[in-house]
């Protein structure tokens, strides 16, 4: 099994913490962002579709379906100003379609959200809609919701109807832009993160590393250790057992040195005698 170093195995979860932990918040609140986004999106639309219900009932009675162009196009002209001065009048546009889906007004889309694939949808999503009813449109990667009103409830296969469309990129944009700054400060915590991470690793291995080269030293016999000065209460119990395990060794060789040297003392003596004898008899 291999095996990891103190710095490491204390490094590994706490990145991990700091970079998974901001990365879930981050998922959660866009998830959170848009689906409240949508939501507020669809009630904002319903609530003026009922703000205009009269108007709409105003300029396009039920004899809408046979209004010529010019009363239409006054109708929807009065309905568009209308919506203009409300709170949605940047992210929402008004649109008159016939009762086969062709669309009658705004006769120019250039300096609006629409374009044609997105009228196409619209037109085939509402032919058979029912009033009041938010739909969620996807085109060309971008996300729109649209309701319609039907103008004549009694004969819908050939009525007209006006559909109210709002662009949720708007609201997309921020989100980017709230997420950007997020991931600006989530960066800089987690340089923060690992600085800090790394200095209280080394604060705790390397009084481990410097003990270990210690008792690689008592090893080769340089028993003196007088103890390392450390703010964790672990290490410096195990500081103080090595000194204290030092200054037992550095006991216990004194000792027998100093036998070695009674012993050969005590030994020459009577060998100096024999060896004396033997020279005589000699």
């Amino acid at each position: 099994m291999k095996m990891k170093t103190i710095k490491k195995k204390i490094l590994t979860p706490f990145l991990v913490l700091i970079i998974v932990i901001p990365l879930v918040t981050l998922l959660i609140f866009n998830v959170a962002m848009r689906i409240y986004t949508v939501s507020r999106a669809k009630a904002d639309l319903k609530n003026t579709i009922q703000t205009m219900e009269e108007l709409i009932k105003k300029e396009l009675r039920e004899n809408a379906v046979n209004q010529d162009d010019i009363l239409a196009g006054k109708a929807y002209s009065n309905i568009s100003t209308a919506l203009k001065a409300s709170k949605l009048a940047s992210t929402t546009e008004v649109l008159y379609f016939k009762w086969n889906g062709q669309l009658l007004y705004p006769k120019d889309t250039a300096n609006t959200f629409l374009n044609n694939e997105l009228i196409s949808k619209i037109s085939e999503t509402m032919k058979n809609t029912k009033v009041n009813k938010v739909y969620s449109l996807r085109v060309g990667g971008k996300r729109y919701i649209a309701a319609g009103y039907r103008l004549v409830r009694r004969a819908p296969v050939r009525s007209p109807y006006i559909v109210f469309v709002s662009s949720l990129n708007e609201a997309n944009g921020l989100i980017r832009i709230i997420n950007l700054i997020l991931l600006c400060i989530m960066a800089l915590g987690i340089i923060i993160g690992v600085f800090i991470a790394n200095i209280i690793s080394n604060h705790i291995s390397d009084p481990v590393r410097k003990l270990v080269n210690v008792t690689d030293n008592i090893g080769r016999g340089e028993v003196v250790f007088n103890g390392q000065n450390t703010d964790i209460q672990e290490i410096g119990q195990l500081s103080d057992s090595i000194k204290s395990m030092s200054v037992r060794l550095s006991a216990y060789d004194k000792s027998q040195k100093a036998f070695l040297q009674n012993a050969s003392h005590e030994l020459r003596t009577p060998l100096m005698s024999i060896q004396g004898y033997a020279e005589g008899i000699e």
